[in-house]
């Protein structure tokens, strides 16, 4: 559901790289490193490539299966004016995602067929050098949300029918960050407050096979809130140089107030199939752990690659009496990483995978 892989040098670290301050990708991880870039005009733009897959089995029948979801491109465009002492940038991400497809006849189909929620950002960020080494950054994002949600509805065996619930939202939130960098050491402080998204959508009940039910389940607007966490995460790295590294291995903690994510709340105003619905989660704040790194493979003037690798564990925040299948992840995430750098001149790209 957390989808942070900001850009790709960053998913090539396995995204232990709350320091970085490599390209236009600051916008998102980083907006206190967007002052330390070269000066001028900075811009990135890609794609992440998620190829989900859980696989599953029916306590009750003992039917196994897995989902049927395909690829998912998630696009990410950024820039960045550097004047020196203040920068100004912005960007599109999208850092909360979740698209899970099952099987037409998969046993939970009552609870959910296909889930679509896409939340993203479009930022505007702004950058301070107080000095040297210490630099501040502030971010204020508009968030949009598109959410749809397709089950089967089992009035009765035989009898059933396809749901679908969506919707769409616009919210603002905000980041902080700061950036302490010296020759050897670089340490970065950011941090998003929780948020809340309220928005409205449509039921719809497709009984034509069955028009009898269409009084009980009638097509109408539907208003969802969801509550969003709050993401802290501190890094600390070490790098031979101040200036374009040849080496740098970094460690960050990353903390997620999921504990917020209390309930899913939807209301139907034709007061059916029932007035409102609430679902619990009752999800518990996590601690992650990163740890990644790069090393310059070679240098010829102004032409240079560069090697990536990292790790990242983090805890599942779902107590096992609310693990369902819109976000099937009981067990946390033990994630590894590698990527390939290459620059040429004002030329930057990268390519990495991690699974």
């Amino acid at each position: 559901f957390q989808t942070a892989e900001f850009h790709t040098a960053y998913v090539g670290q396995a995204t232990a790289g709350a320091t970085l301050t490599e390209n236009a990708g600051v916008v998102a991880q980083l907006p206190a490193g967007m002052v330390r870039l070269d000066e001028g005009i900075h811009a990135l733009g890609g794609v992440n490539d998620y190829v989900p897959k859980f696989d599953y089995t029916a306590l009750n029948s003992g039917e196994t299966g897995s989902t049927t979801t395909g690829s998912i491109l998630s696009p990410f465009a950024y820039a960045v004016y550097n004047k020196g002492k203040w920068a100004a940038g912005t960007g599109l991400y999208f850092p909360f995602n979740v698209v899970i497809e099952y099987p037409d006849n998969w046993a939970g189909r009552a609870i959910l067929q296909r889930e679509d929620v896409n939340i993203g950002y479009f930022v505007a960020t702004g950058a301070y050098a107080l000095n040297d080494d210490l630099s501040f950054g502030l971010s204020i994002n508009f968030i949009g949300s598109r959410v749809r949600l397709a089950q089967r509805q089992i009035v009765s065996p035989g009898t059933e029918f396809n749901t679908v619930l969506g919707g769409t939202t616009e919210n603002t939130g905000s980041q902080f960050s700061v950036l302490y960098d010296q020759d050897h050491w670089r340490m970065s402080l950011t941090h998003s407050p929780k948020y809340t998204i309220k928005g409205d959508g449509n039921a719809q009940f497709d009984t034509s096979s069955n028009p009898a039910l269409t009084s009980s389940f009638p097509d109408g607007k539907v208003s969802v809130v969801l509550l969003m966490p709050s993401v802290t995460e501190f890094g600390v790295a070490w790098k031979d140089q101040r200036k374009d590294p040849d080496n740098s291995i970094e460690l960050d903690l990353l903390r997620t107030g999921w504990s917020n994510f209390s309930e899913i709340h939807i209301q139907f105003a034709t007061g059916k199939p029932r007035p409102d619905v609430i679902l619990p989660r009752r999800w518990h704040d996590t601690t992650g752990v990163k740890l990644g790194g790069y090393h310059v493979l070679s240098r010829s003037g102004s032409v240079v690659h560069k090697l990536r690798a990292g790790i990242n564990v983090d805890q599942s925040p779902i107590p096992a009496d609310t693990l369902e299948p819109g976000v099937p992840d009981g067990a946390g995430r033990n994630e590894f990483a590698v990527g390939y750098g290459y620059r040429s001149g004002n030329l930057l790209l990268d390519v990495a995978a991690f699974e």
